[in-house]
């Protein structure tokens, strides 16, 4: 597993967001190209549960709670199947924290090929954070957002800042194959690069490094 789209956004997204959400995530499957998010409320869940019912394969990078989530039913019988990969950086009974949230954005773009943003508020929340972060880096991955009526001023900044719009899909098209010229068609010269590792291993380092404050359950404890 790996590669594919990480589809993010906000856990308050509205029913355009929500069908938006469930669209891509439909033409990722059809397309045989995995899905990434985090498995939070939101475009999260509608991303990686889309896919699934699509046939498709979701991997979920998770800040709280691996061991709990990877048990539940439905969990289970997509894991079995091969469709889908829950991971961690963090105990698999680690609890929630916005340093942890934020480490883990880093894997959730790590794991992908593509970024999509569905709904981004401006300069606040992971998904403003983590796709900033991800077009400031030297060696990113290319960056897509949501466009149209009504989206979230997050989204339109994003694009200011070096995103590309999201192409209308259908079932006809090789969604990999656009997205690829699209991303080789734009210019970054409006970006500012930033030295970064493309290493899987130091996003794992800096995620830990968020959440080294943290408790954390001692491993006889879920045993």
């Amino acid at each position: 597993m790996g590669g594919g789209v990480a589809i993010v956004g906000s856990r308050n997204v509205d029913v355009v967001g929500e069908m938006f959400t469930t669209k891509a995530a439909q033409a990722c499957a059809q397309n045989k190209m995995s899905v990434v998010s985090g498995g939070a409320r939101g475009v999260d869940q509608v991303a990686m549960n889309s896919a699934l019912e699509a046939g498709g394969v979701s991997i979920g990078v998770l800040a709280e709670n691996l061991l709990k989530k990877s048990l539940e039913k439905h969990a289970r019988h997509a894991i079995s199947d091969g469709r889908l990969l829950l991971i961690s950086p963090y105990h698999p009974n680690a609890r929630f924290t916005v340093g942890g949230a934020m480490g883990r954005n880093k894997l959730v773009y790590a794991m992908a090929d593509f970024g999509l943003v569905v709904s981004s508020d401006y300069k606040k929340g992971g998904t403003w954070t983590g796709a900033q972060e991800e077009l400031r880096r030297k060696n990113y991955r290319p960056v897509f957002v949501r466009t149209g009526e009504n989206v979230p001023l997050g989204n339109e900044k994003l694009l200011e800042a070096g995103a590309l719009e999201w192409p209308e899909v259908n079932q006809s098209m090789n969604l990999n194959g656009e997205l690829q010229v699209l991303s080789q068609e734009t210019p970054r010269n409006h970006r500012q690069a930033v030295d970064s590792s493309d290493s899987l291993c130091e996003y794992m380092e800096a995620a830990a490094k968020a959440n080294k404050n943290d408790a954390v359950p001692r491993v006889s404890d879920i045993e």
